[in-house]
């Protein structure tokens, strides 16, 4: 996923892992955000480490508590239920070496 967003300046990907674990991963210019999030219940500490630990995060993030709700659920007739997404997040910043953006020093 990193790799996919590496070279764009803007954009995001978004994929669900087995087990429902929904994962985030989104750039805008030098800023990342990071968000795992399930419905129902609270993503684990463990998988916050894991996820942290496989996209190579800075030693120390802070994650981040928040809700969202989950849009265009189809379960037919009637009241729709307010389902809501539990999510953890975090965001850092990376800069390029001043060598790769100033090539001629």
């Amino acid at each position: 996923m990193r790799a996919a967003l590496t070279p764009v300046q803007k954009g995001y990907i978004h994929r669900v892992l087995f087990g429902g674990l929904h994962v985030l991963l989104e750039r805008r210019d030098e800023r990342w955000r990071l968000a795992i999030a399930r419905i129902g219940t609270v993503p684990s500490q463990t998988e916050a480490a894991t996820v942290a630990r496989d996209f190579g995060l800075p030693a120390g993030i802070e994650w981040s508590y928040g809700q969202k709700p989950v849009k265009n659920v189809n379960v037919g007739r009637g009241r729709q239920p307010r389902l809501k997404y539990n999510l953890l997040e975090c965001s850092w910043i990376e800069r390029e070496p001043e060598t790769e953006r100033n090539p001629t020093l």
